[in-house]
């Protein structure tokens, strides 16, 4: 028998972790103290900033591994396929419970979501390089942006590829070099020319 110096009841010797470095090589604090005071270390220390950063650093650096993303993906691909329906269902279901929120959305990053588009659009014309980075996807946006702040005070400007996409002669990226902000009657009166005529 063996006193729990948190609790102070006496238990069994059973009822102790095993411990090298005392006298009778148990614990203190017996198995059900114990836990108790590892669960509320642990929820201690999730509550501190630090901790929850340096915690978040660990995962992200574990996760970029090519080894742990490959084998993740192949678990996602895996899970997406074998329950698709399941997911149709909840994206629906969610989709209609939220409703109010995706229109605040829409209406408040109109630029956002007119330069994704537009981005998709693209790539599906495949005019989208691959070597394209964040900077660049970043001035796409802000090129929609400005013509969105032109549109909203009543002006009408649209975004045009000063090289477009699909030319006779010449067929220019979805890049933002090639993007500029005219007035929507010269983007719809030139076409697919480079010229305003």
């Amino acid at each position: 028998m063996k006193l729990c110096c948190n609790c102070k009841t006496e238990k069994a010797n059973e009822e102790f972790y095993a411990n090298a470095r005392t006298k009778d090589g148990l614990n203190t604090f017996c198995k059900e103290c114990h836990k108790a005071h590892g669960r509320e270390a642990k929820r201690l220390k999730r509550l501190d900033p630090v901790f929850r950063a340096a915690e978040a650093a660990k995962k992200k650096d574990y996760r970029s591994k090519p080894e742990v993303k490959a084998k993740n993906n192949l678990y996602m691909k895996r899970w997406h396929s074998d329950n698709f329906e399941f997911q149709k269902k909840y994206r629906a279901k969610y989709a209609e419970e939220n409703k109010e929120y995706f229109t605040s959305y829409r209406i408040a990053n109109k630029s956002r979501i007119l330069a994704r588009t537009r981005k998709r659009q693209a790539s599906l014309m495949q005019r989208t390089p691959a070597w394209l980075d964040n900077v660049d996807y970043f001035e796409i946006e802000c090129i929609y942006k400005y013509c969105g702040a032109l549109r909203a005070v009543g002006l009408k400007y649209e975004v045009d590829h000063y090289y477009p996409l699909q030319g006779k002669e010449v067929s220019g990226l979805h890049v933002p070099t090639n993007l500029r902000v005219i007035r929507e009657f010269d983007n719809r009166s030139k076409a697919n020319r480079m010229e305003i005529i």
